[in-house]
């Protein structure tokens, strides 16, 4: 769901812990081959299969070099309070798309279930604009967004 948003130009994210961030491993290589942005949240777990809710650093590798069958990166950001939380949020988004690449924000058990005040403000960085996206073809070439380019015949 996040890659058919973010492909229409429109800023997509979303979030798991470690089981479900290794499930969208396909889909987030995938948008790192077709240079789609998004925001990925991981609030990682311990330990293997489905963890616990401790603090762990257990999905720094993952997070940090890619996962899935791997060969490419994104741009991980690590928080380490409420407010650094929210602050590199909006971040990642004008990460995203000023790279055309996934960005992951990696935080821990304690930064997911810890209660603290923050400050709200409104993002500062003018939108950018996608004349990439996938938004229809009305006067203008239908687009492609792919992972894997190859010359006719190839």
């Amino acid at each position: 769901m996040v890659l058919g948003a973010a492909a229409t130009g429109k800023r997509a994210m979303t979030s798991s812990s470690s089981p479900g961030i290794s499930l969208m491993q396909e889909g987030i290589s995938y948008m790192a081959g077709s240079e789609i942005p998004g925001v990925i949240v991981n609030i990682s777990r311990s330990g293997p299969g489905l963890g616990g809710i401790s603090p762990s650093q257990g999905d720094y590798f993952q997070s940090t070099r890619g996962g899935g069958h791997g060969d490419y990166r994104t741009m991980v950001l690590a928080p380490n309070s409420v407010q650094e939380l929210y602050d590199l949020t909006i971040a990642a988004f004008d990460l995203a798309d000023s790279y055309r690449n996934p960005v992951v924000i990696l935080g821990d058990s304690i930064l997911g279930q810890i209660k603290e005040p923050m400050v709200r403000h409104k993002a500062v960085a003018p939108p950018i604009a996608k004349p990439w996206a996938l938004t229809g073809a009305a006067g203008r070439p239908p687009q492609l967004l792919k992972s894997l380019y190859l010359a006719e015949g190839s």
